[in-house]
């Protein structure tokens, strides 16, 4: 993670938002399915909130390749370590190629 990323991950996981709590480099796949398919995929940010609601913050600031933050968070809904209603939030910086 850069430091703009390290930086923003940090203040969001020491200020979460009201009754959430932020963790970062969180697994987005439990430990039986990431163990099964061999893929530990990380999240920048994982906001957890009231009744087990999550959202997926990524912070692309140099990495080429944004595209594949949207397919890990497809491969954690498809296997159930995340819920219908679960969110991503992808946040793509002008500098990325």
């Amino acid at each position: 993670m850069g430091a703009l990323a390290h930086l923003l991950a940090t203040h969001f996981e020491r200020h979460p938002p009201p009754a959430w709590r932020a963790t970062r480099e969180a697994p987005l796949l439990d430990g039986p399915i990431a163990q099964r398919l061999a893929f530990d995929p990380r999240v920048d940010v994982l906001l957890e909130g009231p009744r087990g609601r999550k959202v997926a913050v990524e912070f692309e600031v140099s990495r080429a390749d944004p595209v594949a933050n949207q397919v890990k968070f497809l491969l954690a809904r498809d296997q159930g370590s995340l819920r219908p209603d679960d969110l991503i939030v992808s946040m793509v910086s002008s500098h990325v190629a």
